[in-house]
């Protein structure tokens, strides 16, 4: 496992925090390292809606890939956490730069003293590898140098976002990664006088006393909560935070499509189905506490008989993911398709590399039907007007499909069928008019909920 460089930290942390405006500063929170594009989508949509209201505000990310982040979203950024943990991987190399105008001294101009004073502390880190073993006294001094530098980073930040997403989880890391760094990052901002918030967050799991401790204890400390469905409340409230909290619908819904071809008529080869496998029990990519090689054999078999009878039923196949590690899955199956299936079959299968929230959008909107696990691989492709029929494999997906009335296009992929998958999808294609006016509504309705959110916690009034 990497474990972030405490002089990568200081870097972040200094760079960052110069050159800042004179409006309101926030701080956008999440443990997203740019793989996963329905946690960009909701760090777009919060950005836009910020600088809608305060055209000169001061953005800062806190991530899990600092670089990557100013990179999509060019805010300047700091790590999440000090180190990483099982499935749960920090990576802050190279250092974070600050965003253009941020008043950052070229390196070339730097003056004798400054770069001296590089060199000191690069040696006197290395020294301290050199006399400090790696273990928990190493643990201990890397934990002090980010709380240090994430203290420095929240200078004059006004608020805090925690936003969207499964941000009530431990399934990555357990207690001591998110539930953990989801406090420190509470009492920080409190400490600097910043308010937290942590807005239409979902829950995923809480499976021990010291991840709901550290949950509920940084939820007792914000200025604001909302959640993403009355689920994630109620799995709240059983977890021992019995606030009466309001819920808001995904913030991905309020991401601006201005600028967005979404548009279905051009592209060639007649009626295209939209295939999104995920690493549903990977061995390697999948929770540790979830893992099942033979499970993950049989979800691809599954996938394997589905695209080869969409092709029999004259649909061109489109493999492409909403997460990262998915690519893998698609891999996978490609590989296992290419040995079981006729070259004439595989030529109407096509593999796409989509890396970013906008290709993801018009690659969803460029087909008549997605077939899609992950939440935000079904939320987004409803978002680019695209109905979709989903496999789902966490509640998260059943509620998303159903709030936007298509629970009978929502299968559990653990049980799910050939004949199954065959007879729901006759009927998705009989009703694709229906679905796309439901989603479209959807979409209105929660587009003018979350407004109301914005509103309230980003007025002047409450911001500073």
């Amino acid at each position: 496992m990497q474990a972030t460089d405490p002089e990568v930290i200081q870097h972040a942390s200094s760079e960052a925090t110069s050159g800042r405006t004179t409006g309101p500063t926030f701080a956008l929170v999440d443990c997203y390292s740019g793989g996963n594009l329905g946690d960009g989508a909701i760090q777009d949509a919060v950005i836009w809606n910020i600088r809608r209201r305060f055209p000169d505000a001061a953005i800062y990310g806190i991530t899990m890939h600092p670089a990557d982040t100013m990179q999509r979203h060019g805010i300047p950024s700091y790590p999440i956490a000090g180190r990483s943990r099982p499935d749960y991987y920090i990576v802050a190399d190279p250092p974070v730069q600050p965003a253009p105008g941020d008043g950052q001294q070229p390196a070339g101009n730097e003056s004798v003293g400054r770069r001296l004073a590089k060199t000191l502390a690069r040696g006197a880190v290395g020294t301290a590898r050199f006399l400090l073993p790696r273990g928990w006294p190493w643990i201990i001094r890397t934990e002090l140098t980010h709380i240090i530098g994430g203290f420095a980073f929240l200078k004059d930040v006004d608020m805090m976002f925690i936003s969207g997403g499964g941000q009530l989880n431990a399934v990555w890391g357990g207690a001591w990664a998110h539930p953990y760094t989801m406090l420190k990052w509470t009492v920080l901002a409190r400490l600097r006088g910043a308010k937290p918030i942590f807005l239409s967050v979902g829950f995923g799991a809480l499976d021990s006393r010291l991840s709901r401790f550290f949950t509920c204890t940084a939820l007792s400390l914000a200025a604001y909560r909302s959640y993403r469905d009355p689920g994630s409340r109620e799995l709240m409230q059983r977890a021992g935070f019995r606030r009466d909290d309001p819920v808001y619908p995904d913030l991905a819904y309020s991401l601006p499509l201005d600028g967005y071809r979404l548009q279905r008529d051009g592209r060639p080869g007649g009626r295209v189905v939209g295939v999104s496998p995920i690493c549903h029990r990977h061995p390697h990519k999948a929770p540790r506490q979830e893992r099942d090689p033979a499970a993950y054999d049989a979800y691809l078999r599954k996938m394997v008989a589905i695209v080869q009878w969409l092709v029999c039923q004259r649909y061109r196949v489109s493999l492409f993911a909403s997460e990262r590690c998915d690519r893998f899955a698609i891999a996978d199956l490609s590989n296992m398709l290419a040995s079981e299936t006729s070259p004439e079959v595989m030529e109407s299968i096509e593999r796409h590399e989509v890396s970013a929230v906008r290709g993801f959008l018009e690659h969803a909107a460029a087909v008549d039907v997605m077939v899609a696990s992950r939440l935000h691989g079904v939320l987004l492709s409803q978002l680019a007007g695209t109905p979709v029929l989903a496999l789902s494999y966490n509640r998260k997906v059943d509620v998303q499909m159903e709030a936007v009335g298509q629970s009978s296009f929502c299968l559990n992929v653990d049980r799910l069928q050939l004949s199954e998958f065959q007879e729901c999808f006759a009927r998705l294609e009989a009703n694709l008019d229906t679905a796309r006016q439901q989603i479209q509504a959807r979409f209105s309705d929660s587009r003018a909920e979350l407004e109301v959110q914005y509103d309230a916690i980003l007025a002047p009034e409450f911001v500073s």
